[in-house]
């Protein structure tokens, strides 16, 4: 059965008719047992993953919102850090991982003084609370690489310029 989606107000959309996401998937639950950990570390998660979440629908009826929706990859998620507020990263990995290495390296004082370093900063590793032998990397959120759009060639040959270094 399809869903019908229909504007109500900014923000909010109706569902007419199909599914709807009230229980957590198995990667979520994950991310749901980690929730306290992570905001004692300062990363409080998406509202879908606290503790009593309650689906959006169930307070106020049919009107869904985005916290509500599962997300394309439970794997990874989104998180804010709460000393600053920065929309940040979570992505676990393997305590054996390349990765850690690789990253703490180039996130070193002196690598991120090099104007060549174009790596993305890693800004934590914090052991998995839930899963053993994998931490989780807190990486800045970034956009998608065409969003917005190069708006000439000159930044695309520089986008090109800065990968090759």
């Amino acid at each position: 059965m399809a869903t019908t989606l229909t504007e109500s107000q900014p923000g909010d959309q109706t569902v007419a008719e199909g599914p709807r996401s009230d229980k957590l998937s198995d990667e979520e639950q994950v991310w749901a047992a980690r929730y306290e950990q992570l905001k004692a570390y300062g990363y409080l998660l998406r509202p879908r993953y606290r503790p009593g979440w309650v689906p959006a629908w169930e307070d106020n009826g049919w009107n869904v919102r985005e916290e509500d929706a599962i997300l394309p990859d439970a794997d990874n998620l989104d998180a804010e850090r709460l000393s600053d507020g920065q929309i940040v990263f979570l992505k676990p990995v393997p305590k054996t991982s390349p990765e850690i290495e690789i990253g703490c390296l180039l996130t070193s004082e002196d690598m991120r003084k090099d104007p060549r370093n174009h790596a993305i900063p890693l800004l934590d590793v914090i052991n998995d609370p839930v899963v053993s032998n994998t931490v989780i990397l807190v990486l800045p959120l970034l956009r998608l690489i065409n969003s917005p759009p190069p708006s000439s060639v000159g930044e695309c040959i520089d986008l090109v310029n800065q990968t090759l270094e």
